[in-house]
């Protein structure tokens, strides 16, 4: 279940390169506060909520798992497939149904694009995870996987949209803006694609954001994203924002983006 390898954005995602040419449609200052600052810790929580990092056992791949104290997560590998849901949990055990997706213009290594399976496994809050997945693709392609996790306390940051507003370049060395009141914009000179969206905290305590964009202008091999909403879940660590997205009709499409503060 190996997707095949496409470098990050170089094909579809809308990238402004050069910030000051594309007229930023957001408001306020990009370049407010320029990193989290640690805060007072939330209260502790007993959910499986949180920024979670290790290895796929079947793949070898290294997997970030993003968690929402309601459930909600999205496991990103890699390679920019992601199987996301929302986990049923219950005294530091969990179980989900899971819907795994390739990076959009790329499939599985059976030649699929979409797949389907469960989750389970247990936690200690704040500390360890391990999860078994058992996944089959459309093609019929089935695997089983674990994973061994580790907390990351980047999730204990308190959120602040103004703390992470800025100019963020991915692997491609192109540009995605988030302004300070949360607004993203960027648009790529490859496809034509712009786009527009913004982000908030999930939840007021802890530092995992929810975005939600939308494209057009795409074209060739980008256009079936025209006019299409993504959401998903964000996270900050250090310098790097990791996000896992889906469009919101269920075309299938899935979109990671890996992002360096500039």
């Amino acid at each position: 279940m190996n997707a095949k390898n496409i470098t990050l954005f170089a094909l579809l995602i809308p990238i402004c390169p050069v910030v000051t040419s594309c007229g930023g449609s957001g408001s306020g200052n990009p370049t407010t506060g320029n990193t989290q600052t640690a805060q007072p810790l939330p209260p502790a929580s007993a959910t499986p909520g949180g920024i979670w990092t290790g290895a796929d056992s079947k793949t070898g791949l290294a997997v970030t798992v993003l968690i929402g104290e309601d459930g909600v997560f999205d496991e990103i590998r890699s390679d920019n497939a992601q199987f996301y849901g929302t986990l049923s949990f219950n005294a530091n055990s969990f179980n989900a149904r899971v819907t795994g997706l390739p990076q959009y213009g790329t499939e599985f290594s059976d030649g699929s694009r979409h797949g389907a399976g469960t989750a389970s496994g247990a936690y200690s809050p704040q500390s360890q995870m391990s999860v078994t997945i058992n996944f089959k693709t459309d093609a019929g392609t089935s695997s089983t996987s674990t994973l061994k996790l580790s907390f990351n306390s980047a999730y204990l940051i308190v959120p602040n949209v103004q703390s992470i507003a800025g100019n963020y370049t991915d692997q491609s060395g192109v540009v995605v803006t988030i302004w300070s009141d949360g607004t993203i914009y960027a648009q790529s000179p490859l496809t034509g694609c712009v786009v527009n969206g913004n982000v908030h905290p999930v939840t007021g305590n802890y530092s995992l954001y929810a975005p939600l964009i939308s494209y057009e202008n795409c074209t060739d091999a980008s256009a079936p994203l025209n006019n299409l909403d993504f959401d998903g879940l964000m996270a900050v660590v250090g310098s790097t924002v990791i996000v896992g997205m889906h469009d919101k009709v269920g075309m299938g499409y899935g979109l990671v983006y890996i992002l360096t503060k500039e």
